[in-house]
């Protein structure tokens, strides 16, 4: 009888460890999701600072440019007006060369102002390169050992789910009652464990309420009896077996 029980709860644990093991490998398809967001974001980032660089520089270019067009006309200006010989013309080719000197240092100004910033940006730009690259890295390293990750979880599952067909099947050929019973509760409960042992002599091992009434299994083929609160099927063997159990499992896990 207690080797019987003790196939049940090696396969409980079975059940337990694959619950685990398939939680923890449902996360990693998101986890590789955000991390291949945040790469995603970091090189954003990185082409809306060139982008905006380029766009600086372009505007630069501009500034450069209207500044050579004003200098060109008052060159061209101030060499008409060497030969302008009417007062009226004078003054209003002179008022003319005034206006566009005034245009031409508000012009050298702003480029000055520019090409102080384009340098600036261009050495803010380098130094963000860096430190995205860096971070960039990191998480496809990160991504990679999720995927290995993945892959090391999909072999321990499978080799896990032999297992669990292997003992199922030395449990159903003895006692297939017995997993009739342990898969029924499984299913009803949705939670692991589902076999418990009792506490003190008068709790359940699983919800810890007290028991009622005579905790002796009913039937001495079956030796457990069902827990009015929880719905769990309580052993009632010996503590040899209950040792076995509290060593290898810890605490309630969720079935998906």
């Amino acid at each position: 009888m207690d080797e019987a029980i003790r196939f049940l709860l090696t396969l409980q644990n079975y059940d337990m460890r694959l619950c685990e093991l398939i939680q923890n490998h449902s996360h990693i398809p998101q986890n590789i999701a955000a991390l291949e967001g945040d790469i995603e974001m970091s090189n954003r980032k990185i082409i809306q600072e060139k982008n905006a660089i380029q766009n600086a520089k372009l505007e630069t270019q501009k500034l450069e440019k209207d500044f050579k067009s004003s200098e060109e006309m008052i060159a061209a200006g101030k060499y008409k007006l060497a030969f302008t010989k009417n007062p009226k013309e004078y003054e209003i080719l002179a008022k003319t060369i005034a206006d566009e000197e005034c245009k031409m240092a508000q012009l050298e100004e702003l480029l000055l102002r520019g090409m102080l910033e384009n340098d600036s940006r261009q050495l803010e730009f380098s130094n963000l390169q860096q430190t995205v690259g860096v971070e960039i890295q990191r998480l496809q390293n990160e991504k990679e050992r999720q995927r290995q990750l993945s892959a090391h979880l999909e072999e321990n599952i499978a080799e896990l789910n032999h297992k669990i067909a292997v003992i199922r099947g030395i449990i159903q050929e003895n006692h297939g009652r017995w997993l009739r019973h342990y898969d029924e509760t499984k299913k009803a409960i949705r939670k692991m464990p589902c076999i418990v042992f009792v506490k003190n002599n008068q709790y359940c091992g699983g919800c810890n309420l007290r028991l009622s009434g005579n905790i002796a299994a009913p039937d001495p083929d079956f030796p457990f009896t069902i827990c009015e609160s929880c719905a769990r099927l309580i052993s009632i063997d010996s503590p040899a077996v209950e040792v076995a159990v509290e060593v290898s499992g810890e605490g309630d896990v969720e079935i998906n």
